[in-house]
Parts: C-alpha cells; structure tokens; sequence
C-alpha cells in the first residue's frame, strides 16, 4: 500500500546542529525506492528551503506553514500577502521600533536594523554552516 510521508525539516529531518544524518537521507530514499511519497512539511519559505536539504530527494513541498505548495516543479497554491497589507505591517514594525525578517519565496527581509552579519548568523544557524 503506498503512503504519503510528510517530514518537518528543523529537529525531524535535520538535527539541532542543522545537519541531516546520512541515515535520515537513506530512509527518504529508501521510502521513495519502496513506491511511497515523501513530502517537506515545514514553516520555512521556499527560499530559505536550502539545495542541500532538496537534494535529499522529495515528491513535493508544503512550506510556509501551509501558504506553499509543490509537487515535483508543479506550484499547486501560493499564497501571498497583499502589498497593502505588507506595507501596513512594516510601518507598523517601523513604528514600534520592532526589529522583523520576513520570508517569501522571492528571498528573506528584515527591518533596517538588521546587519549583513545577523542574516549570514541566521543561515549559518539553519544550515549548519560557516
């Protein structure tokens, strides 16, 4: 019978220290070679869904908590902000002084106060790298 296998990346896929064990790669493979789907279930954007997690081998993407969805190079459903609305949050942020990253497929943004150093420390933090 086959089966759907839905997988978070951050402490399912990939470990605390962002790093996919060889053994979870194996199993995504091996459920794959077995006739099931296997699916990324994440809260991450597409963008920051990074090649070495995708090379691993999968048969679609639900990312954005829901807001994304892929199967194979297919986008079934995108859901994206209204300009109006983006703009409203950011001045609001902006407003309040409150410091922001915002992801979307296109890339990742954050608010004036954060430096080039905190974006490289946020992917370093993500993927393991230096």
């Amino acid at each position: 019978m086959k089966k759907i296998i839905f997988l978070d990346i951050d402490g399912t896929l990939m470990n605390d220290n962002g790093v996919i064990p060889e053994s979870a790669t194996l199993a995504v493979r091996k459920a794959r070679e077995n006739g099931h789907l296997v699916f990324i279930c994440t809260g991450r954007s597409r963008n920051i869904i990074f090649p070495e997690i995708l090379e691993v081998g999968f048969d679609g993407i639900i990312g954005a908590a829901g807001g994304y969805i892929e199967i194979g190079d297919n986008i079934l459903f995108h859901e994206k902000l209204k300009k109006e609305n983006l703009q409203q949050l950011v001045e609001f942020f902006d407003k309040h002084e409150i410091d922001f990253l915002l992801e979307s497929n296109e890339g990742t943004f954050s608010s004036k106060k954060r430096k080039a150093a905190n974006a490289f420390r946020y992917r370093k933090t993500l993927v393991g790298q230096t």
